[in-house]
């Protein structure tokens, strides 16, 4: 199961998680983001994309932010699965 996560880099040098509409502005005022999918049960990136301006440094913290959300958000996600293809089968069975 691949987890997506996006970081970005405000101007101000701050790493948001996820950022909403506000933050993303900021972001495009003078950061950076970077976008990962995340394959945590092998530790595998499997994708990457980073857009705008960012050091090495940046990118690096980035990438490590948003590698440790992508484990942190792989529980809630599977469970989330599981409960729905419970309902769908559960659906199917009624029919």
């Amino acid at each position: 199961l691949v987890v997506g996560v996006k970081v970005g880099l405000s101007s101000d040098n701050r790493l948001l998680v996820d950022p909403d509409r506000d933050e993303e502005g900021r972001v495009r005022e003078g950061g950076g983001e970077l976008t990962l999918g995340y394959l945590a049960n092998l530790e595998q990136v499997v994708c990457l994309m980073c857009e705008g301006v960012m050091t090495g440094d940046a990118v690096s913290k980035a990438l490590v932010s948003a590698t440790n959300t992508a484990s942190l958000v792989l529980p809630a996600v599977q469970e989330e699965l599981v409960h729905r293809l419970k309902q769908k089968r559960n659906s199917e069975n009624q029919k």
